[in-house]
């Protein structure tokens, strides 16, 4: 008998496992719990996110909330399931709700964990220039990613990945796993360990967290900034007046001689300064116009 799953999660993170699952003759999942739908563009016009949208394309039965009180009165109607899967949802789920599927509710979080729990756990990897990353797969407790963990998968960083290089990797990572893990869980040939180390917590990502103030700043630290915003909300400095956003760059830092904020143009590439090594940007893009590359910007400058 199939293995009944009910998936909540809204972000792109996890449509590949959701599409894993449905892909896989042992599952069968039942519905996909996003939230509400939400005016985008300038038309405003109503759309669902990422995940909502997957489970449309998929034809599964979609159901759209915005509270908890509200999840908590949908699941009391619906069929109880084996599984709640749970990947970037954006909400703590009261106790009800975890305890509603008949073996667990899990959270695969993209990050080794006690490190970063919250809601930027890539991000903040990077921004701290941790060298390794990952998934870990918990059950799911009424504390902010405090519950065991059934297992993490560690990866490597060579320095240079960007956050949308490891929403795509990790996201591929945890559709590779996912089924067979649960298959573990349900057959009880695995079980949850408690999270060993000092925890630490990560908030949610603005678009004010992308500016950077180049006098505070070493040419890692931007490099830590360019990999973590990227590709929202971006890095951006101002430039006489104007924003200046860094849409790529090249991972190789000089020592110029230039002042923190200075710009140059040097052997036909435009180098920025920061409080320590100079750093070669290759497309940026101005406030309101399209992307060009940085020798061009430098010209019109």
């Amino acid at each position: 008998m199939a293995i009944s799953v009910v998936f909540a999660g809204s972000a792109a993170f996890g449509v590949k496992s959701l599409h894993a699952l449905l892909s896989d003759d042992r599952f069968k999942v039942e519905a996909v719990i996003c939230n509400e739908a939400k005016p985008v563009g300038r038309k405003q016009v109503l759309t669902l996110p990422p995940l909502g949208q997957a489970a449309v394309d998929f034809d599964l039965p979609v159901y759209t909330l915005s509270s908890k009180n509200e999840l908590v009165s949908l699941v009391a109607t619906l069929p109880v399931p084996d599984f709640l899967v749970v990947m970037a949802y954006g909400m703590i789920l009261p106790q009800p709700v975890l305890d509603w599927p008949k073996v667990a509710s899990i959270n695969v979080h993209a990050s080794l964990l006690p490190k970063y729990r919250g809601a930027s756990p890539i991000q903040s990897t990077l921004l701290n220039g941790d060298q390794k990353i990952g998934n870990c797969y918990m059950q799911m407790t009424v504390g902010l990613d405090e519950g065991p963990l059934y297992m993490c998968t560690e990866v490597e960083l060579t320095g240079k990945e960007t956050a949308a290089d490891l929403f795509e990797s990790l996201s591929d990572l945890s559709s590779q796993e996912l089924p067979n893990l649960l298959v573990e869980i349900a057959s009880g040939s695995v079980s949850p360990i408690p999270q060993q180390g000092e925890p630490s917590v990560c908030t949610k990502i603005n678009k004010a967290d992308g500016e950077l103030i180049l006098a505070d700043l070493s040419a890692q630290a931007l490099l830590n900034r360019y990999r973590a915003y990227t590709p929202w909300p971006g890095v951006f400095w101002f430039d006489g007046g104007k924003r200046v956003i860094i849409r790529s760059l090249n991972f190789e830092v000089k020592d110029l001689g230039l002042s923190a904020g200075e710009v140059k143009l040097v052997d036909s590439q435009v180098w920025l300064g920061t409080t320590t090594d100079a750093i070669a940007l290759t497309r940026v893009q101005l406030e309101g116009k399209p992307a060009m590359d940085a020798l061009s910007w430098w010209n019109g400058r």
